[in-house]
């Protein structure tokens, strides 16, 4: 009988921190992550489309990054990154794509 009171202060404690992540923190979480009332939704792509739309602005970028550290490094990753498209690898190809940017210096915009 003596663990009896051990056991309810472990259900209690359990108990309060799954309300404390499951309720009001869950909420604030969304609530900050979600695009004001109103705003349009931006159409989602494809994998395809956003392999095509990762290609365009690797291609956009490079001339105006000819001076970059890593660009012989971005050029190999935008080379893959197409071959893997091509291949309809899109996870993959667009993984090499976003990092062909940011060797250039170039934040990826999906």
């Amino acid at each position: 009988m003596a663990h009896r009171p051990f056991v309810a202060a472990i259900a209690i404690s359990l108990l309060m921190a799954s309300e404390w992540a499951g309720g009001a923190w869950a909420a604030d979480t969304t609530a900050k992550n979600s695009p004001p009332p109103g705003t349009p939704t931006p159409p989602k792509l494809t994998a395809a489309e956003r392999c095509a739309s990762l290609e365009d602005q690797f291609e956009q970028a490079l001339p105006q990054h000819l001076e970059a550290k890593k660009l012989a490094s971005a050029k190999k990753l935008a080379e893959e990154g197409s071959e893997r498209c091509a291949k309809k690898e899109y996870s993959l190809g667009s993984r090499r794509l976003v990092d062909a940017l940011a060797d250039l210096g170039v934040t990826a915009k999906l």
